[in-house]
């Protein structure tokens, strides 16, 4: 799959969850290795391969933090949940410029 957008986001929507306990059953590196086996990413034309050490230092550190996240992890109630974010201000007159565009496309 070709996840379309900045490489630290995916990685970041995969880290969160982890952390929070959402996703089980493996370790962090396995949860690597399977992102690197079934996801790519594309900041624009040319689609991208992750490398094993730079989603390391994503996922498996808390010294890089992903500024503008995908997702948020959210507790009610003991209970953790994911809520996706909206886009950053500065993108956000884009975001919703070009969602008014795909709407207009489908009608």
């Amino acid at each position: 799959m070709i996840f379309k957008g900045n490489s630290n986001k995916l990685a970041d929507a995969f880290k969160q969850p982890y952390e929070a306990n959402l996703i089980v059953g493996c370790n962090k590196a396995e949860l690597e290795k399977w992102i690197l086996k079934h996801f790519s990413y594309s900041n624009g034309v040319k689609v991208n391969e992750y490398s094993e050490g730079w989603l390391s230092a994503i996922i498996s550190s808390d010294t890089k933090v992903c500024k503008s996240p995908i997702l948020e992890v959210r507790i009610k109630h003991k209970v953790p949940f994911l809520v996706p974010t909206a886009p950053a201000k500065r993108n956000w007159r884009t975001f919703t410029k070009n969602t008014a565009r795909k709407v207009q496309r489908k009608n």
